[in-house]
């Protein structure tokens, strides 16, 4: 075997890997996109106001229960 192929063969398995690991991550990215639209719609949001915590600026929030919205395990 040739110094050339045997780059060949290293370079698509490089790329097979490549285009898993963009996979995986594209699936995660649309598992975590689903959580946050049903928990914006499972919830109604309002600011309770800022705080300092460990010497950063932050909000608080509260939040409760959307009514008529069923728990995603109930679907």
């Amino acid at each position: 075997m040739s110094k050339l192929n045997r780059i060949a063969i290293l370079s698509d398995k490089a790329t097979a890997a490549r285009a898993r690991r963009i996979a995986r991550y594209e699936a995660e990215r649309k598992r975590d996109h689903t959580l946050i639209e049903q928990m914006i719609r499972a919830f109604d949001f309002t600011l309770a106001g800022t705080q300092t915590l460990n010497g950063y600026n932050v909000y608080s929030d509260q939040s409760n229960a959307s009514p008529g919205v069923p728990s995603p395990q109930s679907r």
